[in-house]
Formats: structure tokens, sequence, C-alpha cells
């Protein structure tokens, strides 16, 4: 049966399309005018910047990405090659932009803000939220409409223009397109899963740690109160000042005094 069973379908293929080709494009824009014309490969082998995407490593950056971006010499990193969610990393991580940090990077709360790391997040989020938890492709026609004028506004803001966005919506879509737009999503899913799954790994590590933590604590105080009850419970007279008593230091202090 053809992928291209339903408008709904088509409409679902159409927004994929949008956001993986045209929004993958504005990003590779925004990161370009970003560097300001220095070569990617002086920038990514900056000592800081390396150390910074070293430390994200499996967390983040999954190792397909991270041959893409220090592959073997002679071969230079080429930025057509990085999907989204690598170029969200860099642009966010290496860039002259909000630190990593600030909150813009994981929500966009103000509808009216048009900032460069604003719609970075939005082309994100909308690849996210829509699309990365779907049990199908399929959007109705209405929702077609929303997400598509929701989608387009970050794009031109980024670089692309109207007449290209335009274009797509109108241009019929082959069996062709449909599968490799397919293949791209499940991947993108793929690595969805697998992010999660090292997240999940990670909060069970930092559990595990945590109950270690408490464990130590507790048998530290449990060697506290029995060093504060053997503490209370010895006899005034301990059998150090036993063995001192005992001892007769007189010709000590004698055979001292004399030397004196």
């Amino acid at each position: 049966m053809s992928v291209l069973s339903s408008d709904a379908k088509t409409n679902g293929f159409k927004l994929m399309r949008l956001i993986v080709d045209v929004g993958g494009e504005a990003l590779r824009i925004t990161l370009m005018k970003q560097l300001s014309g220095t070569d990617l490969f002086n920038v990514l082998n900056d000592p800081e910047n390396a150390q910074l995407l070293s430390s994200l490593k499996r967390r983040q950056i999954h190792p397909h990405q991270w041959d893409q971006l220090y592959p073997d010499p002679p071969i230079l990193p080429n930025e057509n090659k990085f999907d989204i969610t690598l170029l969200c990393i860099l642009l966010r991580n290496i860039c002259v932009l909000k630190p990593p940090r600030d909150p813009i990077w994981t929500s966009v709360n103000d509808p009216n803000d048009h900032s460069t790391e604003a719609d970075i997040t939005r082309i994100r989020l909308f690849r996210n939220d829509r699309f990365a938890h779907l049990p199908n492709t399929s959007v109705s026609s209405d929702d077609f409409e929303i997400f598509w004028v929701e989608i387009s506004e970050p794009l031109v803001r980024l670089g692309i223009s109207q007449e290209e966005i335009d274009r797509l919506k109108n241009e019929l879509l082959g069996n062709e397109e449909c599968e490799r737009i397919v293949k791209e999503w499940d991947e993108f899913k793929f690595d969805v899963q697998n992010h999660l799954c090292v997240i999940e790994s990670n909060q069970e590590e930092m559990k595990r740690s945590q109950e270690e933590i408490k464990r130590n604590q507790e048998e530290m105080r449990s060697n506290q109160e029995e060093i504060k009850r053997q503490i209370h419970s010895r006899p005034e007279e301990d059998i150090l000042t036993k063995k001192l008593v005992s001892c007769n230091f007189e010709s000590e202090i004698r055979h001292h005094y004399e030397k004196f």
C-alpha cells in the first residue's frame, strides 16, 4: 500500500520535511552566521570548545554525531551532515549566544520573544513535541495549517525565504520522498529513545550513589553513638590511670635534677 494513503499522512510528511530539511537548513545558516566565517574545523578544535563538547559525549552527543564533529584526518567536519539535535547542541554551547544554562534553551514562554535563541528552541521543541512521540505521521488539515504557520515563522526569521516554504507546502510528494522522511523520522525516534535510556541509566546511578551516601551517613552516626556510649560507660579510673599510679617516678626526678 502507498505511504501516501491519505491526506492526513501527506500533511504529516510535509510537516516533517519542513522541520527536518528546512529546519536543519535554518539552523545551519544560523550556525555559520554565529561563527562569522571562522573555519568550522578550527572552532571545533579550539581546546575550550573541544573539552566542553567532550563532556557532552554519550550524555547528549551520540557516537555517530561525535564522528561527524571529529572525523578521521584528512576528512573535515561538514555541517551539512549535522542533524537538528547536533546543530542545536553546537549553537547552545560553542556560539556567542545566551549561556547554555539559560532557561530560553528549554522553553519559550513569551510568544513575542523573537530572539535567535528562542527561535532555535522553537524548532527543536516543535520537532520533539509534535513528532517524537506520535504513533503515526497523520495530521488533520486544521492542525496542519496551524502547525505550518507555527514553525514557518521562526524559520523565516532564521533565514529561510517565505517563497521556499510556500513551494514546499504546495509541492506534491512522491513515495520515494515520503519513505526518506519516514526513515529519518524513525532514526530520530530511535535517538530519542536512546537518549531517554541514558537519562534513566544516569538517574539509577545517581540513586545508587545517594543510597550509598545514606548508608555511610547512617554507619557514621552509629559509630558516633557507640563512641559516646563507651565514653560514658568508662570507669573514672581507667587502665592508664592505674598504670601511672603504680609507677615510681622518684628516681627519674632525682636523675634529671642532678643533671641540671
